[in-house]
This record gives C-alpha cells, sequence and structure tokens, in this order.
C-alpha cells in the first residue's frame, strides 16, 4: 500500500493505516499488538498532519487513538511512561483550534 498510495493517494494509507492502528488496539492488550498500534496510528497522523493540517478532524481522530491507547498501555503497564506519552498526545488535542462558528444566514 506504501508504494501504491503515494501523492494524492495518501489519504488512502492514512486511513487504512488509522483504522488498522485503531483495530489492534481494540483487540486488547498484548505489547507487541499495542506497538504496532502505536506504530500505526502515529504514521496516520503524521501524514494527516502533513497532508490536511494538525486541527483536521482525521488529525484529531488519530490524536484521540493515541491518547486512548497509551491510557490503555499505562493501566497494562504503569510505570512505564504511558501515562507522559498520553499527556503529551492531550497536550496536543487541547491546543488543537476549535472548529470554526457556523455563519447565520441573513434573514431576508
Amino acid at each position: 500500500m506504501r508504494t501504491v498510495f503515494t501523492g494524492g493517494y495518501a489519504l488512502c494509507l492514512d486511513a487504512m493505516l488509522r483504522t488498522l492502528g485503531c483495530a489492534r488496539f481494540d483487540l486488547g492488550y498484548e505489547p507487541d499488538r499495542f506497538l504496532l498500534a502505536e506504530s500505526n496510528l502515529f504514521e496516520a497522523h503524521t501524514i494527516f498532519a502533513e497532508v490536511r493540517g494538525p486541527d483536521h478532524k482525521d488529525t484529531l481522530e488519530c490524536v484521540r487513538g493515541l491518547i486512548d491507547l497509551s491510557d490503555s498501555w499505562q493501566a497494562a503497564e504503569p510505570n512505564k511512561g504511558y501515562d507522559a506519552k498520553a499527556a503529551e498526545w492531550r497536550a496536543k488535542l487541547e491546543a488543537a483550534a476549535p472548529p470554526p462558528e457556523p455563519v447565520a444566514a441573513p434573514n431576508d
């Protein structure tokens, strides 16, 4: 997929990586599986951030996935720094610009 989905098709790769990372996470805790899930979500986040921007909903969805993964990892393996990773991702989510307010249509 990395060979085929490049350039204008990079978002297809991103979506697949995000889905794969979330699926691996949803299967439950297993150290190697969580490591692969983190790698998939991080790669998807990097591409989405470059292509769509850091505040785009797809980019932020990856951030939420990384927060959930880090929180679960912290619960499974306390004292290994996963709480710090979760805090870093939460800070990115909190720093994201809020969506623009809808503009009201003028009354006729």
